[in-house]
């Protein structure tokens, strides 16, 4: 048996909005059955860091990144290691409108001790594990986990691509207020609102959720859109007429789905999520981060397993840590 292995050369940066229009634009939309063609696939590289994303057109039209943000605190130039820098012109509009590594933040880890640091990806020094309280002391605060060894409990910050293979599988675990660039606090709670600003390149997004009346009346859900009406035909879950929350539900039902979201070239992963000092169940489920607010304490993700697929119907705490997927209009 001979294995081939396929590498895109990068077309130009995600930050250069015509760059992405003109590559997106040309990009063949991928149909269910996944065929491999190499008009389907390209890649862009992110200016913050340098780092490379295959990308595609999906079977909803848009684009998408088809790896996991993999953006950390510090990255490498080189042979130093430098902060990443967030500003209006490399990031979706994220909180400040300057050098967010520029002002000081004080941000706190757990219930009483504080820590202060130069970036908006705040990561515990003295802690080994997150605050899990429902609560603006645990949700208004950058979280990131950039240790992606399963044998690892510690939390690093701008580890190096070459120490960990799966960086590149499972990418970074950010929690909400991190995924959308300090936009999504405690109090931004108004169920079906989206953050205005999130950690993706500039000209990108973080894909929407949100229950069934935003499906119903704005068709504004992304994870929706792309796994229901795209790769599913349009067959909605069992429970959508009984449930605000509609999911495909039991391995007849969601079992088909989940392999079609893991399939060439959606390449979900899973990847899991962060609660506490521990990522759980890595390799069995996979949770994203929406940009929409279901509540003070709560977020909408993409989940899914062999026995269950929420298609950004179902929430996760804010303060727990999540991979993330970036997308685009072709048109943008």
């Amino acid at each position: 048996m001979s294995l081939y292995a396929v590498w895109v050369k990068s077309e130009g940066n995600f930050q250069d909005s015509n760059k992405t229009a003109s590559v997106c634009n040309n990009l063949t939309q991928a149909s269910v059955s996944g065929t491999r063609t190499l008009s389907s696939i390209s890649a862009l590289t992110d200016t913050r860091d340098n780092q490379t994303y295959a990308i595609a057109k999906l079977a909803d039209g848009n684009c998408w990144m088809i790896e996991n943000l993999r953006l950390a605190d510090t990255h490498q130039e080189g042979v130093n290691t430098v902060p990443t820098t967030l500003t209006t012109l490399n990031t979706n509009n994220p909180l400040n409108d300057n050098d967010l590594t520029n002002p000081t933040v004080t941000l706190k880890h757990n219930y009483s001790d504080t820590e202060t640091y130069n970036t908006l990806f705040a990561t515990s020094k003295s802690s080994t594990s997150w605050c899990t309280a429902d609560s603006a002391a645990c949700d208004d605060q950058s979280r990131i986990r950039t240790d992606n060894t399963a044998s690892r409990a510690t939390y690093t910050s701008g580890q190096t691509m070459s120490t960990d293979a799966n960086l590149y599988s499972y990418g970074n675990y950010y929690n909400w207020y991190s995924a959308t660039a300090g936009r999504g606090t405690y109090a931004f709670g108004t169920n079906n609102d989206s953050a205005a600003g999130d950690l993706c390149p500039a000209n990108w997004r973080l894909p929407k959720g949100g229950n069934k009346t935003r499906i119903e009346s704005d068709d504004d859900n992304d994870f929706w859109n792309l796994v229901v009406d795209a790769l599913n035909s349009g067959v909605v879950p069992a429970k959508y007429a009984s449930s605000n929350y509609p999911n495909y539900y039991g391995a007849e039902e969601a079992g088909p789905v989940d392999a079609l979201t893991r399939t060439w070239p959606n390449n979900f992963v899973h990847s899991s999520y962060v609660y506490g000092a521990s990522i759980t169940n890595r390799g069995l489920n996979g949770h994203y981060w929406s940009s929409t607010a279901n509540s003070a304490y709560n977020a909408y993700v993409l989940y899914f397993v062999g026995s269950s697929v929420n298609l950004g119907t179902s929430s996760s705490n804010k303060h727990s840590g999540l991979t993330i997927r970036c997308v685009v209009s072709p048109s943008a």
